[in-house]
């Protein structure tokens, strides 16, 4: 009976299979698979890590393609060439070189576009190669100052003229325009965008949705390289005579009397406070700053105010009763008092006059490769 019983067992065991043996091979089989797994990541890993590397090469070539733009724009600024095409190029870059031509922009069928050029420029980082087409415009003979100074007041954007405002002579903004309170208006009055006027306070013509004007970049470089005087840091004049180009490297404080002709440029802001006027007719200036104007208590300013930021819009801000003779151009105009801008042309030259050197703007830009 014992044989016939372990016989039966061996049997059902035979049928079974062997518990061990399945562990091992099931075990194997999960190996494999983490094995592949394991194997799959670290290929995706290195597959990563050399994208990266890649996109960083690549976006230094690009870098450099642009930076040879930007520096072929500036020789065309200092140097004027008088025929193209013209190469420019630096190889002595930690990052890699550019290289960039500068030609005339001809049209499709072949035809050169007046005050035009093209720049195509080329970067390269460490075997990769990045390239990239720019056209520009510029003017081949700048003229006197720019429209806008024919204004008594311009806005680069929405301009309200309220309170007792009394302007003589004519006023523009890029954007919306409207005129309330006891505000009068002794000339035209046009915006690009609407107008609006609660009764009668404009003497001259009234014209809406007009072409944009654009504001002539007030070149730094340009003023402190041509500087008569030139400060590092803020001043502050009490009096002051003006013979050319005064330029200070931060904020100014005018008071008093102001002799002289020529313009007081400056990177901060400029304060003017109590009564600045001229000593004489013959004298005349201009304050122009990329930061802000700021004219407190009952000043009297015999001059131009210009202020213009193409990165943060530049303000003009009266505040008390300010009474200019001249004119006002800036990004944004606000008064809380009572402004009077009786208009006065300008005679010395401003930015974007016929001294200041030819600019490239470029108007279109793409990557070729």
């Amino acid at each position: 009976m014992i044989q016939k019983y372990r016989g039966r067992e061996k049997s059902k065991l035979r049928r079974m299979g062997n518990p061990r043996g399945s562990a091992f091979l099931t075990a194997m089989i999960f190996l494999v698979i983490l094995l592949g797994f394991g194997a799959s990541f670290v290929e995706m890993s290195i597959q990563e890590v050399s994208r990266a590397s890649r996109i960083r090469k690549e976006t230094r070539a690009l870098s450099l393609a642009e930076a040879g733009l930007d520096y072929a724009a500036w020789r065309i600024y200092n140097e004027s060439p008088a025929s193209y095409p013209v190469p420019y190029s630096r190889t002595n870059l930690p990052e890699g070189s550019f290289s960039a031509e500068v030609d005339v922009y001809e049209d499709a069928d072949g035809n050169p576009v007046p005050n035009s050029l093209q720049v195509v420029s080329t970067g390269v980082s460490q075997g990769w190669t990045a390239q990239v087409k720019a056209v520009g415009q510029y003017l081949i003979s700048p003229g006197d100052n720019n429209g806008i100074f024919d204004n008594a007041l311009f806005s680069d954007s929405d301009m309200t003229v309220q309170g007792n405002a009394n302007i003589t002579g004519t006023v523009h903004s890029n954007g919306n325009l409207t005129v309330k309170g006891s505000s009068t208006i002794a000339g035209d009055a046009s915006s690009s965008g609407w107008l609006s006027e609660s009764g009668t306070h404009i003497t001259g013509s009234k014209t809406q949705y007009t072409a944009k004007k654009s504001m002539p970049t007030v070149d730094i470089q340009y003023y402190r390289s041509q500087a008569t005087t030139s400060y590092t840091s803020s001043q502050t004049f009490t009096g002051t005579t003006l013979d050319g180009i005064v330029f200070v490297d931060g904020d100014v404080t005018i008071s008093g009397q102001v002799d002289g002709k020529g313009v007081i440029v400056a990177t901060g802001t400029i304060h003017v406070n109590g009564n600045t006027y001229l000593a004489d007719a013959d004298a005349e200036f201009a304050l122009v700053t990329t930061g802000s104007v700021r004219v407190n208590g009952g000043a009297r300013i015999e001059g131009g105010i210009y202020a213009h930021n193409v990165d943060v819009p530049a303000e003009v801000l009266g505040l008390g009763t300010a009474d200019i003779l001249g004119f006002v151009v800036a990004d944004v105009i606000t008064s809380t008092g009572n402004l009077k801008v009786t208009y006065n042309p300008p005679t010395i030259e401003l930015p974007g006059s016929s001294d200041a050197p030819v600019q490239l703007d470029v108007i279109s830009w793409r990557r070729v490769r």
